[in-house]
């Protein structure tokens, strides 16, 4: 819920993005009123006039999106807590255990298999939007999604937010084409776009 919340406030903090629509989506109706609650009261704290929509239904709430954010946590809490007890209790302490160690590898086998039922739905209901990854272990799930289709590929990066903030996309292609053509040689074959 922390994640949605910081999303959607940045989200609205620019004025282009004001009157977007969000369409919240959560297998735990519970759960999922309190985020439209939480995204509601931004909204209105912003004044930003953006729609908000729930579902529980993950293909209706991909249907026509230009944009698709996970923040998918499979399992739940139940899970999460399992991820450090269970090391644990063999004596290996984890401070988190959502990238790393046994927990991070026990997230890396539980996880795709959901973000890849996501993709699929994206390459049927929303074949142009953009998958943003906002889940730990986050190396792995976009290798799992490289290996499934190569155009859904995008990783959350942490940028300065004051450059974030200020690139355009047009920018942001002339960035990107620039890195590949200085430092290209250094990336893995198959991590090259084929065009």
């Amino acid at each position: 819920m922390v994640s949605s919340r910081n999303i959607i406030s940045d989200i609205l903090a620019f004025d282009a993005l004001k009157e977007t629509t969000f369409c919240l989506m959560d297998i735990d109706r519970r759960r999922l009123e309190v985020v439209g609650a939480m995204a509601e009261s931004i909204n209105r704290t912003r004044g930003a006039g953006a729609r908000i929509v729930t579902t529980t239904d993950r293909r209706a709430a991909i249907d026509g999106a230009d944009h698709v954010i996970n923040t998918v946590g499979v399992g739940g809490f139940e899970a999460t807590c399992k991820d450090i007890e269970v090391p644990a209790s063999f004596g290996l302490r984890q401070v988190i255990g959502d990238t790393l160690c046994v927990g991070g590898i026990f997230r890396a086998l539980r996880s795709p298999p959901v973000l890849l039922e996501m993709v699929r739905g994206m390459e049927q209901l929303a074949p142009e939007a953009l998958l943003l990854n906002y889940t730990n272990p986050m190396a792995m799930h976009v290798r799992a999604v490289l290996e499934r289709d190569r155009r859904y590929v995008y990783h959350a990066a942490m940028l300065d937010p004051n450059t974030a903030a200020t690139l355009t996309l047009a920018e942001i292609h002339e960035l990107v084409d620039a890195m590949f053509a200085a430092h290209g040689e250094l990336i893995p074959p198959y991590l090259r776009a084929k065009n």
